[in-house]
């Protein structure tokens, strides 16, 4: 009996495992407390009617779910009745691309790897085409001599090469002077690939799913932050949108909120912004939203099952835990986690929870910068609305979580009112340099 409440424990721990994307089992649809549509729902009847290849951006805060949302993307567009027009490729830029040091070319590569390596595992062999090719000298530039002379690598089966840029900067650079020279050549043999794909699988739209490209912080011979992300985007989206498929792409929501018209242009759509679940009311931050609760409930009970809520929270932990993570669906699977590791049985008891949260006030304690606090009592102060993206803090602000954004306040707001609000951080809202900017702020 001791050993299967043992069992129980650390099968629970590790499905709240806050890096993990839901898998079929464990979605759940969070759109009716985020406000707005949801991903699906917006980007699938677009790629069904359009006629050439489409580029959708998809943004949100770092963790609130966007992974198990472009998962499940693939999921819903390898299922029918969707089976015979659309073919997903999910690409994971992790996997590819150093944030610290990016390029396009590393992300072209990625994704002609990871498309050609699916359709390897299909059958569907791609010969007689420049790329591939190319791919022998290409070859040359990624594997060691060692590597050259053991073992015949065919584009298909490169994925696992290609993600030695990540760790090794002399390939990256090799690969990079070899390829940027002729980087408008580059495309067309891309594009002269998924032409030939296309034409195998009797025409289904080859769709691209990009996660994590908005964790680029960097890119070659630009200032982090900023200045990266305007050339990655916003100067890339022109071989962003050349290619001859339809690609969701990740970009950070501090671009968005910054660039959004600029973006819009360059892409010819407004990017699709997936915002934070609402746990709290517009204002009035200590007021619970009773519609986040409950999705946010149902989404957890899809973690444990086929426990049960009971067999894991006592009485009023998950709703505690639910409070502290604002909505942020990694905070909340962070937070159980912990709380699994501190009470080693279960259910899980307001003091383990505790515990978490303690954990997380020492990190938000010590690394809000002087100049923020300010700013975070100002969003306070205002009941949500006073907050810059313009301002040299902003992308600061929401990639760390000091505050984060929502939209519909409440039922009150009416259809069309969709403009963001932002609220602090339950967690930062406990700590003294917070109540004291917040004193000083009031009138």
């Amino acid at each position: 009996m001791k050993k299967d409440a043992t069992d129980l424990l650390d099968r629970i721990w590790n499905r709240f495992d806050p890096k993990r994307a839901a898998d079929q089992g464990e979605y759940e649809d969070l759109t009716a407390a985020r406000g707005g549509d949801s991903l699906v729902t917006h980007v699938v009847p677009e790629l069904r009617r359009a006629e050439k290849p489409q580029c959708r951006l998809f943004t949100g805060h770092i963790g609130c779910g966007k992974s198990s949302e472009l998962k499940y993307l693939e999921r819903r567009l390898n299922a029918e009745p969707d089976r015979g027009s659309f073919w997903p490729v999910y690409v994971d830029a992790d996997d590819f691309v150093d944030p610290y040091d990016a390029e396009m070319t590393e992300v072209l590569l990625a994704v002609v790897g990871e498309v050609a390596a699916k359709a390897r595992a299909e059958k569907v062999e791609l010969k007689d085409n420049y790329f591939v090719k190319r791919w022998e000298d290409l070859r040359k530039l990624i594997l060691s001599d060692v590597e050259l002379t053991e073992m015949d690598v065919g584009i298909g089966e490169a994925g696992m090469k290609f993600r030695r840029f990540v760790t090794d900067a002399s390939v990256r650079q090799r690969v990079r002077d070899a390829l940027l020279p002729r980087m408008s050549n580059l495309i067309e043999e891309v594009n002269s690939v998924f032409s030939e794909l296309k034409r195998r699988l009797s025409s289904r739209h080859i769709v691209v799913v990009l996660d994590s490209m908005e964790k680029v912080q960097r890119v070659r011979d630009r200032e982090q932050g900023m200045p990266s992300l305007e050339r990655l985007f916003i100067q890339g989206a022109a071989t962003l949108t050349r290619l001859n498929v339809h690609l969701i792409c990740t970009v950070p929501l501090s671009l968005v909120r910054s660039h959004g018209p600029q973006i819009a242009a360059a892409y010819g759509s407004a990017p699709f912004v997936m915002p934070m679940v609402k746990v709290t009311k517009r204002g009035r931050p200590d007021e619970r939203h009773d519609g986040g609760y409950e999705i946010l409930r149902r989404l957890m009970a899809q973690r444990v099952y086929p426990a049960s809520l009971d067999q894991v929270f006592d009485k009023t932990v998950l709703d505690w835990l639910i409070r502290y993570s604002g909505g942020h669906v990694r905070s909340l699977m962070q937070f159980a986690q912990a709380a699994c590791t501190y009470e080693g049985k279960l259910p899980l008891s307001m003091d383990s929870a505790h515990k978490a949260i303690r954990q997380h006030l020492q990190l938000y304690a010590t690394s809000v910068p002087q100049s923020v606090w300010q700013k975070l009592a100002r969003i306070e102060v205002s009941g949500g609305t006073d907050f810059d993206n313009a301002d040299p803090d902003a992308r600061l602000i929401l990639e760390q979580l000091f505050a984060m954004e929502y939209v519909n306040g409440d039922e009150s707001d009416g259809a069309f009112d969709m403009t963001p609000w932002y609220s602090v951080n339950p967690i930062i809202r406990e700590l003294r340099q917070f109540k004291e900017a917040v004193a000083s702020a009031r009138p």
